[in-house]
């Protein structure tokens, strides 16, 4: 239900690591509380099911459909990305945004928290909760990149170090995202109610705030007009982490070009079409929620139970990769993983059938079971692609670039919502009707599969060279400038 992250226990240098700064330590702290946050309100999917559901009376293909239309702002975060490298706001690249955000999705949660707004209005709301959300996203996960480029620059670090210090910089932004979850989870099941979702959601209104109280406190310089100068040179190449500037002389509509050469490279084209497919899997939607509440009569409590399972065992996912896999063959161990989710998707007919009753197992047995294995085999298996495209972003164009692979990801996963909800109708499975639910598995399971016949089409080592070569370069031609 959830999925990302890594992190390693060897030591990441083999010359003795440099201690934290304080300035280290407040990015660090900051980029935290955006990922803690983002895990609170993004598990917030439980309150809008019963938004769809109860308050505005959708049917599963209409929620389904509704849902996947909220994403379409994951889908252009490279416009965040864009913006956020190229547009400073009051001469700040990652601050404003943070802030700006940060109020925009404090208002929207406070504004459905004192009372069901007509629909209209309500999916704007939502909307904008998505658009504050995703702005975040790209923002944290710009200063994550740019942090993990500093050790990659250094000569005396190998592939397998920078290839575990993309996955401690992953694991941390991650991490935090999944306690945020997991918390989240405790509340709705301890405090949810069916009846008081609106006021959980005036509550939740207080979270955003903090992003923007922290987000003050981040170290970033003013963005003046770089001039082609010494000390323009000088300033690009002592710029903090959280300044990724372009090169001076380097115009926006020229890093545009360079974000537009990066993603017409066949074997990075080739990975963008990897991370479409694991994630174009048509699912039940909001079919499988209608069916847990209104077929089995889960409530609030039992399903917020559901997703701390689904965290822990997210968590165990990552200490197994990190302990285990951090290092293997990325093609290998994906295709192996992936086989296993499909299997593991297709298990769902058991429940849908309510095969695990003859079985003598309960309903609920069933789900923790189910829940808690999906969970850690699905961490384990997005991992290798979260880390793959950490470490293919050039360098000062990281949000851009990092903002289009993940948008990717978001794109396929809005589309295979989408449709989705149009199989859901097809099959005839409504707020009452669940006999096709088994069908719907079989139909995921079988798209799982298809990332493995392009996967063993590409050389990620290749692609990773490249970009390390085109690094090398530019850090040259920044040297000779000064």
């Amino acid at each position: 239900m959830s999925i990302e992250i890594p992190s390693s226990t060897t030591p990441l240098l083999p010359a003795k690591p440099p201690s934290i700064s304080l300035r280290e330590l407040r990015i660090l702290a900051i980029v935290a509380t955006v990922s803690l946050a983002q895990g609170l309100i993004s598990g917030l999917g439980t309150v809008w099911s019963y938004l769809y559901k109860d308050d505005y009376q959708l049917q599963p293909s209409a929620a389904s459909s509704l849902d996947a239309s909220l994403q379409i702002p994951w889908m252009i975060k490279p416009l965040w990305g864009i913006l956020s490298d190229n547009l400073p706001i009051f001469s700040y690249k990652r601050k404003s945004y943070l802030i700006l955000s940060s109020i925009i999705c404090a208002g929207c949660l406070l504004y459905l928290g004192l009372g069901l707004p007509p629909l209209a209005a309500g999916i704007t709301l939502l909307l904008l909760i998505n658009i504050a959300q995703s702005v975040q996203a790209i923002v944290g996960q710009a200063i994550l990149v740019e942090n993990a480029q500093e050790i990659s620059s250094r000569k005396d670090v190998t592939e397998d170090e920078k290839s575990k210090a993309a996955s401690r910089g992953i694991s941390m932004f991650y991490g935090m995202k999944i306690i945020g979850g997991m918390v989240n989870s405790l509340l709705i099941a301890t405090l949810l109610t069916e009846q008081g979702r609106h006021r959980f959601l005036f509550y939740f209104s207080f979270i955003p705030v903090s992003i923007m109280l922290f987000s003050t406190f981040l170290p970033e310089k003013k963005v003046k007009t770089a001039k082609r100068t010494p000390q323009a040179s000088t300033l690009a190449l002592n710029a903090s982490v959280t300044e990724p500037v372009a090169k001076p002389g380097v115009s926006k509509v020229e890093n545009l070009k360079r974000v537009y050469v990066f993603i017409k490279n066949p074997m990075i084209f080739k990975a963008m079409i990897i991370m479409f497919l694991n994630n174009f899997l048509p699912g039940s939607g909001q079919a499988s929620f209608y069916y847990y509440t209104n077929e089995l009569g889960f409530k609030p409590d039992f399903l917020g139970t559901l997703n701390i399972i689904a965290n822990v065992a997210t968590i165990l996912g990552v200490l197994i990769y990190n302990k285990f896999f951090a290092t293997v063959n990325l093609k290998k161990f994906y295709t192996f993983t992936q086989i296993l989710c499909a299997v593991l998707t297709a298990s769902m007919i058991i429940l849908y059938n309510r095969w695990n009753v003859s079985l003598g197992i309960s309903d609920k047995v069933f789900m923790v079971l189910d829940n808690f294995v999906t969970s850690v085999v699905g961490e384990v298996n997005s991992l290798p692609l979260l880390i793959l495209a950490c470490r293919l972003c050039p360098k000062n164009i990281e949000a851009s670039v990092f903002s289009i692979l993940s948008a990717t990801s978001n794109t396929a996963g809005m589309l295979s919502s989408q449709l989705s909800a149009l199989l859901i109708g097809w099959l005839g499975i409504t707020s009452t009707n669940f006999d096709n639910l088994g069908v719907m598995a079989l139909l995921r399971a079988g798209f799982q599969i298809f990332p493995l016949f392009v996967l063993w089409s590409v050389n990620l080592d290749e692609a990773i060279k490249d970009v390390n070569k085109d690094e090398k370069k530019e850090d040259k031609e920044e040297v000779n400038d000064t």
